[in-house]
This record gives C-alpha cells, structure tokens and sequence, in this order.
C-alpha cells in the first residue's frame, strides 16, 4: 500500500492547481476625458498572460521555464492568489477565491530575494509566527515552540529565532523564508525563482532541501526558474513559457531527451554541458518581443529559424506530440518527410 502521493500514477490524483484560459492585462484606463481635451494620453495595455490553461495534481513537482518577460511570474502569483487574472478562471482544491482568502492559504508562495521579502525590522520569530497566529495554528503560549519546529524542519537553530534578517547569509535567509511558507502548513508551493539570488553551492542546500519537504510533507510545487538544469534535477514535468503562452508541456524525462518546440530546442542546445567541452554557447537570437505590442501567430516566429508564412498569421494550438507530451507548433502538422524539424534533427 503507498503512503507518498507522488507514488499515485498522476493522472489518479487530486487536481491541486486548475487555470483556464487565464489572461492578464496591465495598464490601459485612464481618462477618456483627460485624454480627450490633451492632459494625458491613454496607457499603454501590456499582455502578460494570453489564454494560458494549465493543471497541476497533487504531489507533482512541475518546473515553469521561460525569459524573463514570458509571465512566469505573473503566473506564479496568480496561482498563489497574490493576484487576480483579468479574465479566465482559477481553482485551488476545487475552489476559486473567497472573500476570507482562506482558500488560498493552502498555496504559498517562496520570492527570489529573501532579504526583499523579509521585513528587516521583524524578528525571525514574528515573520515565521504571526500568520499562524492569526489564523489560529498555535496560539501565545505554544508560540515558541510553533516557530522552532518550523526552524529544524529547514535545518537551522532554534535559538536564532531571536535575531533579525540582516544577521544571516542568504541561504539562511531563503530556509527562514521556506519556514515561513511551511507555517501555514501549505500543501501547495509556489517557488518563484527561488534559488537564483543564491551561490551555487547553496543552490543545492535549497534544492535537495525542497526534495526532503517533498517526501516529508507530500508537497506539491510550482517550480519557477531560468535555470534549466535546476530543472532538471527537481522537476518531474516542465512547463515552457513564451511571451504571455504556454508552448510546450511534458514530463520532465520526455521533455529532456525529446524536446519539441522551436523555442525550447533553443534553450536546451544552450544549457552547458561537461561532456561537450569544445562546444561553443550563444544566446538566442533576437529579444523577446515587447508585450504591449505582441508578434500575431505564433510570438516565437520573429525569432524562430523554422517560421514560415501560417507562423505569422494564425496562433499554433498545444496539440499532442507523445502520449503525456504537448507542443504549440505549426510543424507538428507538417508530414514527417517535408518538415523541416525533422529533417534539422536527422542532421544534428
């Protein structure tokens, strides 16, 4: 009999996480008669997130990977709650947002910069205990206890739950950061860039540390990052983001060894290798489009080596591309024999 949730077949799962054609504008408004008598002009509309759809099961560790201006984090914090899409729907456990904002207390949500996230005037004490506090996990005389429980769980002292953010290193920083999280005994973490402010020998303290939480806890985890090869080590499904969309969701295995959008081949041939020491490393060419004026079609075709004239008008759909494995690509519908995919990987 298993007693860990990600020894389940996923697909037998609880839906943890379930976006649906989330979309999320900013900017824009203003006033139209300010602007009609020449005191200001109209804002401009950035488009952040465009008909995202995404679902998440129980015990899942999925890695979300993109540039920097793709939305992943925008993502991220719709997903923990810390943001609400323009249009589109969010469900966590089966439900939306509630007026307590109880429902969301199940996802919480770990930031890149623990120094930023921290209240430098708070002691380690008060920034892990007061939400739990509040919403009634412990209470004053249980408090200290509370707080070195959540300490040890991520390998630090108790006894420094005293001290203020400034007195640690930024690895010590990110665990009181994760302890904070824990606190309210989420069952769903969203981890946004989380280790990237980090050394790299520090990065996988806090890696292996997510790991141990995960079979310790049977957590769920949103895994944001750039980092490809932190991905690799963690991750057991990754989802690519492109400029506002998603372009390619599959299991981390599948994804690694066959890779199948334009844009991600482009991010793997770039992540370095030991073994290909003579291998030369450049970045992909062209920038990311801006999002308040996005490419039609496809977004990548700017910028794709592969894009032909459908790229440039009609937005590709996430089709299957194996059996767990889905791509948005205009040549997956090309046959085998005339698309030049293939005929790029027989040459590789």
């Amino acid at each position: 009999m298993t007693n860990k949730i990600h020894d389940i077949p996923a697909e037998q799962r609880a839906i943890v996480l379930q976006m649906q054609n989330i979309e999320k504008r900013f900017g824009g408004g203003g006033s139209a008669l300010s602007e009609k008598m020449g005191l200001s002009r109209p804002r401009p509309v950035v488009h952040a997130l465009d008909g995202v759809n995404v679902t998440i099961r129980a015990g899942e560790f999925v890695g979300l990977v993109g540039e920097s201006g793709s939305g992943k984090s925008t993502l991220g914090r719709i997903a923990a709650g810390l943001m609400s899409p323009s249009s589109g729907e969010v469900k966590v456990y089966g439900k939306g947002p509630s007026r307590d904002n109880k429902t969301h207390l199940d996802v919480q949500m770990i930031f890149q910069d623990p120094q930023a996230s921290l209240n430098p005037r708070k002691r380690i004490d008060k920034a892990i205990g007061e939400a739990p506090l509040v919403h009634g996990l412990t209470d004053r005389a249980g408090f200290d206890d509370y707080v070195s429980r959540q300490l040890q769980r991520v390998g630090l002292d108790p006894a420094i739950r005293t001290r203020f953010p400034h007195q640690f290193s930024g690895g010590q920083r990110q665990r009181i950061s994760i302890a904070r999280a824990l606190s309210l005994n989420p069952r769903f973490l969203v981890c946004d860039e989380s280790i990237a402010a980090l050394d790299v020998s520090i990065q996988a303290q806090i890696l292996n540390l997510f790991m141990d939480l995960r079979e310790e806890l049977d957590l769920t985890y949103l895994f944001i990052s750039h980092d490809l090869r932190a991905v690799r080590h963690v991750c057991d499904r990754v989802l690519i983001m492109y400029l506002g969309r998603v372009v390619e969701d599959a299991p981390a295995k599948e994804f690694f060894a066959r890779p199948n959008h334009p844009y991600t081949k482009m991010l793997l041939s770039e992540v370095p290798d030991l073994a290909q020491r003579s291998k030369s490393y450049s970045a992909i060419k062209g920038e990311i489009p801006s999002p308040i004026n996005p490419p039609k079609g496809c977004h990548f075709h700017p910028r794709c080596p592969l894009a032909f004239d459908r790229c440039r008008v009609e937005r590709p759909a996430l089709k299957k591309v194996g059996e767990k494995h889905i791509s948005a690509c205009h040549l997956n519908d090309i046959p085998q024999s005339q698309n030049p995919m293939a005929q790029q990987e027989l040459n590789a």
